[in-house]
C-alpha cells in the first residue's frame, strides 16, 4: 500500500504538502515507524488543523426558556422558590450561548458558581416550604446576582469594542437591617424585591444581545455561508468515501447534517473535530449499516501478494535449479516400498505363528487338567458310595477306639485294664464298631 501525502494534506488541511511536509512523513511512513492513520492523527492533533475549524457557526441568541408568568408582589416562599427556578433557567442559556460565541472573554467568578440547585419537583409527600426553605432561596440569590455580574462585565467588555452601548442593572441586595451587615434577608418580601431586580438584569443582557447580533448579523451570514460550503463539501466527501459512491449525498441529507452542525446539535466544543463527528454519525445509521452488510468479506491486502493473488517478490534460488534440488532430496528420501511391505509381512507372520502355538498348547494342557479332576471326582464319589446314601459321621468320622471317643476318660484301674481284656485278648465290647 503506498501512501498520497498530498490527498492527505488537501483532505484534512485544503492545501498542498511543501517538500518539506512530504519528506518528513514519507521517511516515517517508508521506514515502518507509522501507519496512514497515525500519519492522519497526527496532522489532525496539529494547531494547523485545530485552528483552521473552530466549532459551530456563531448564531443570534434566541431564548428558549418560556415567559414567567407569577408575580413578584406576594410574601410567599414557594412563589420565591419558583423564581429563582425560572432565573436560573435563562441565566445557564444565556452563559453557555456568550461562551459558544467566540465574542469575548466571560470570566466566571468563584462566588457565581452554583454549588447545588434545590428542585421543586419532589417527592409531593414532603412540604415545599420545608424542603426549599429560606436559607436556600439566599443561596441562590447570592449565586445568581454574582452570574449576572459575570455577563455584565462581559457586556460592558464587549460593547467598548464594538461600539455599542450598555448600562447594567441596578442592584437590590435586600440586607438584613436588623443584622447590621451586609447579609441578604431571608424574609419573602426581601426575597421578592431581589428576584425582581434580578430579572431585569437578565432582560437587561438579553436585550443587549439582541443588539449585538444586529450589529453582526452580516459577519454570521457571511460565517454561516461559508461553514455551509465547507460542511457541505466534507459531507460530500465522507459519504463517498463510506458508500463508495461519487455524486455524494442527496440534497435532503446535505441539508440535515449541514443543520446539525450549524446548529451545534452535537453539542461540540470550539475546536472539537466535526470531521471526525461527522464521519462516526454517519456510521451509526441503518443505511450505512445495510451497505456495510451488502459488501460480504473483504479481502485485506497483504503484503509481497498482487491484486492477482500471486507473490510479487518470489527470491531466486542461487546455484543449481529447484528440479535438481528435489531429484537429490528424492533420492535421500527414497526407499523400496516392496521390499520394505515383505519385510514386515513376514515378521508380523512369525508373530501371529508362535501366537497360535501357544493358544493350542495352552488348550492341550487345559484338557488334560479338566480330565485328572474328573477322575479324582469319580474316586470321592466311589468313596461316599462306601458309606451308603447317608453322609459319614462328622463327629466320629470313621471306626475309633473307646478311649478315643469325644468325653471318654480311660479307666486305669481294675482287674480288667485298659479296653476291658483280659490277659492277653482283646474284647469286642472295647471297640466302637
Amino acid at each position: 500500500m503506498t501512501m498520497d501525502i498530498n490527498k492527505i494534506y488537501k483532505e484534512l488541511l485544503d492545501r498542498d504538502v511543501g517538500q518539506e511536509g512530504k519528506d518528513y512523513w514519507s521517511e516515517r511512513y517508508n521506514s515502518g515507524n507509522m501507519t496512514i492513520g497515525q500519519i492522519r492523527n497526527a496532522i489532525k492533533s496539529g494547531r494547523e488543523y485545530n485552528e483552521k475549524y473552530r466549532g459551530p457557526v456563531e448564531t443570534a441568541y434566541t431564548s428558549t426558556v418560556p415567559a414567567y408568568t407569577g408575580s413578584y408582589d406576594k410574601g410567599s416562599k414557594g412563589q420565591r422558590t419558583a423564581e429563582n427556578e425560572w432565573q436560573q433557567l435563562n441565566l445557564d442559556e444565556i452563559i453557555g450561548h456568550v461562551q459558544t460565541s467566540g465574542v469575548g472573554n466571560l470570566t466566571i467568578s468563584d462566588t457565581s458558581k452554583p454549588k447545588w440547585m434545590p428542585i421543586s419537583d419532589h417527592d409531593r409527600s414532603y412540604d415545599l416550604d420545608q424542603y426549599r426553605n429560606q436559607d436556600s432561596r439566599v443561596a441562590e440569590d447570592y449565586w445568581q446576582q454574582g452570574q449576572i455580574g459575570d455577563l455584565e462585565t462581559w457586556a460592558l467588555d464587549v460593547a467598548d469594542k464594538s461600539g455599542l452601548s450598555f448600562t447594567p442593572s441596578e442592584v437590590y441586595h435586600g440586607i438584613d437591617t436588623k443584622r447590621g451587615d451586609t447579609t441578604y434577608s431571608t424574609h419573602p418580601d426581601e426575597g421578592a424585591r431581589r428576584n425582581l431586580s434580578q430579572s431585569k438584569g437578565i432582560g437587561n443582557i438579553t436585550d443587549f444581545l439582541s443588539k449585538l447580533d444586529e450589529v453582526r448579523a452580516p459577519t454570521l451570514s457571511y460565517r454561516k455561508d461559508s461553514l455551509s460550503g465547507i460542511y457541505g463539501e466534507e459531507i460530500d466527501n465522507i459519504y463517498n468515501e463510506l458508500f463508495g459512491t461519487e455524486g455524494g449525498i442527496d440534497q435532503a441529507g446535505k441539508d440535515y447534517w449541514t443543520k446539525d452542525l450549524l446548529e451545534n446539535r452535537p453539542n461540540l466544543a470550539e475546536g472539537q473535530d466535526w470531521k471526525d463527528w461527522l464521519e462516526r454519525a454517519f456510521k451509526n445509521t441503518n443505511s450505512y449499516k445495510d451497505h456495510e452488510a451488502s459488501l460480504g468479506p473483504i479481502e485485506l491486502p497483504m503484503e509481497g501478494i498482487g491484486e492477482d493473488g500471486q507473490f510479487t517478490d518470489v527470491p531466486e534460488i542461487e546455484g543449481d535449479d529447484f528440479d535438481t534440488l528435489l531429484d537429490e532430496e528424492k533420492e535421500d528420501w527414497a526407499f523400496d516400498f516392496g521390499n520394505e511391505l515383505n519385510t514386515m509381512s513376514d515378521f508380523y507372520t512369525s508373530q501371529i505363528n508362535s501366537l497360535m502355538s501357544m493358544l493350542d498348547n495352552n488348550d492341550k494342557r487345559s484338557e488334560e487338567r479338566l480330565k485328572a479332576y474328573e477322575a479324582s471326582s469319580q474316586k470321592a464319589d466311589e468313596a461316599r458310595a462306601a458309606y451308603g446314601e447317608r453322609p459319614m459321621n462328622q463327629s466320629v468320622k470313621g471306626v475309633r477306639t473307646l478311649n478315643e471317643l469325644p468325653g471318654y476318660k480311660p479307666k486305669t484301674g481294675g482287674s480288667t485294664g485298659h479296653f476291658n481284656r483280659t490277659g492277653n485278648r482283646l474284647s469286642t465290647s472295647s471297640l466302637n464298631i
